[in-house]
């Protein structure tokens, strides 16, 4: 079915229409015209709206580290004044989309309706320093007026990748109900006031991108719900210690933070006892010593250590011991071989292996086990 049959078709259901998805397969061809006429098609009683394109990155299942493609479907003042009036909308995803400011800036007004705000992918119009500061001010006056707001999910750049830092004030205007949150913004998340973070009691903590302290940790022993935690890409932490104190933690992101020490990993793996999933790819500084208490992470089911030079065939062997681990990726891990490769095959539960970037010779792997390796 095309873009403009399923134009028609949400026409003719508009009164009763309660979501809109066009990242399924359908919608390939969608443009800002259809785009338009499918938000002026649906009626005030949708519910749910999730926009863009569906891009093969989207599947990575060890999230997308290969290079993505750049958002090209843009987001237009009309768009958001469109969307601004549906009255009975609890969840907005925007996907992979250019957002102007004229168009974020629309959402002002916004009713006090959403429950789930996603922006993911997305880049902001506008480069220059006044405009990004504009870009965060209309981030914050939406966000202000989301007070039943449970989830929210900011991932941006200013567009043509120029530099932009975001304050703690996106933070501060979160309401009482938000349990999920998640900001990644290119450049960096600043948090002037650190004490906010004591303030939030949520299950799911994702500041990539960020400027925060070693210090600045502290304040995350204070959540006493938190299960996930992502702080990939912080360049200022020496010390990660603290987060060994969050022993509800269940999900830990600590990709690219190259100054993750052998001491804080060890501290990590013996205090938070109950992780499921540990990505820690790019995390040059770590030793093959401190890999190897990766093996008392009993409940670990997916782990990413993606271009870690330390990985050994004895790190394999303790991972073959691991129960659940369902799900490994070893991709850039050159010095690996095929036994390697073939032992971490024999895992109990193993179904799942990323070995891109290790120089293997042609071989066939068990048909129930998932291998990505180069072509």
């Amino acid at each position: 079915m095309t873009c403009r049959a399923l134009y028609r078709l949400v026409s003719q259901h508009k009164s009763s229409f309660r979501s809109l998805d066009t990242m399924r397969p359908e919608y390939e061809t969608l443009n800002e015209e259809i785009l338009t006429g499918l938000l002026e098609a649906t009626g005030p009683r949708l519910s749910m709206l999730s926009l863009g394109v569906r891009t093969p990155e989207d599947d990575e299942p060890f999230g997308n580290h290969r290079k993505a493609l750049p958002p090209s479907l843009h987001l237009i003042p009309y768009h958001s004044i469109l969307i601004r009036e549906k009255s009975w909308l609890t969840r907005l995803h925007l996907h992979r989309m250019v957002l102007s400011l004229g168009a974020l800036m629309a959402f002002r007004d916004f009713a006090d309706t959403l429950k789930e705000l996603i922006i993911s992918g997305c880049s902001f119009e506008d480069c220059n320093v006044e405009g990004a500061e504009l870009v965060e001010k209309s981030l914050v006056s939406l966000v202000a007026k989301c007070t039943q707001l449970a989830h929210l999910h900011i991932d941006g750049a200013l567009e043509g990748n120029h530099w932009m830092v975001m304050t703690s004030r996106l933070l501060e205007v979160l309401p009482s109900t938000v349990s999920r949150v998640h900001i990644s913004i290119q450049g960096a998340l600043d948090i002037r006031h650190p004490e906010v973070l004591g303030r939030l009691n949520v299950e799911e903590l994702g500041l990539t991108h960020n400027a925060l302290r070693s210090s600045h940790l502290d304040y995350l022993r204070q959540m006493k719900s938190l299960q996930s935690l992502d702080l990939s890409h912080s360049q200022f932490i020496d010390d990660f210690s603290a987060i060994a104190e969050i022993p509800t933690l269940r999900r830990l992101y600590l990709g690219s933070c190259t100054r993750l020490s052998d001491d804080a990993l060890m501290a990590i793996c013996l205090g938070c006892p109950r992780l499921s999933l540990l990505h820690i790819p790019l995390c040059h500084q770590i030793g093959s010593t401190a890999l190897q208490h990766i093996r008392f992470l009993f409940e670990l089911e997916n782990i990413s250590l993606r271009g870690l030079s330390r990985v050994s065939a004895h790190l394999i062997f303790c991972l073959n011991g691991l129960p659940n681990l369902q799900e490994v990726d070893i991709s850039d891990c050159y010095q690996l071989t095929l036994s390697d490769i073939e032992l971490l095959c024999e895992a109990p539960a193993i179904r799942l292996i990323d070995i891109r970037g290790i120089r293997l010779p042609s071989h066939t792997f068990p048909p129930n086990i998932r291998v990505l390796r180069d072509l």
